[in-house]
């Protein structure tokens, strides 16, 4: 086991000087030397983290948000009550059957741009 006292670079590439394979580093900058094309023995794969990813993508959503008009209130209220009939389902039939019925109602929203994530 090792463990430093600090978060300089120096540590990591000390402790995984000859380390082969691949690595999730959280995106933190300390590690970036070990990916490097030029590095001895060979550059480490990295392995991307999930949660740092879909940080990114809410930050996208949240400028397509600012920049389209907002979905009518129709919509808006006919995907609540969608939401609402598929609680009362057991878990696992809900799971499996509210996207479908999101879906087609996203299809014939008025602003399907808003529901491409739920399109199956």
């Amino acid at each position: 086991m090792y463990a430093s006292r600090d978060r300089r670079q120096e540590h990591p590439e000390r402790h995984l000087k000859n380390f082969t394979g691949i690595l999730q580093a959280d995106a933190h900058g300390g590690y970036n030397p070990l990916f490097k094309a030029d590095r001895d023995p060979v550059p480490l794969t990295q392995a991307l983290c999930w949660a740092h990813a879909r940080r990114k993508f809410f930050v996208l959503a949240d400028i397509v948000a600012q920049v389209l008009p907002p979905p009518s209130l129709p919509a808006k209220s006919e995907f609540f009550r969608v939401i609402a009939i598929y609680r009362t389902f057991c878990p696992y039939r809900a799971r499996s059957c509210r996207p479908l019925a999101l879906a087609s109602l996203f299809r014939s929203s008025s602003y399907p741009h808003y529901w491409k994530r739920y399109d199956v």
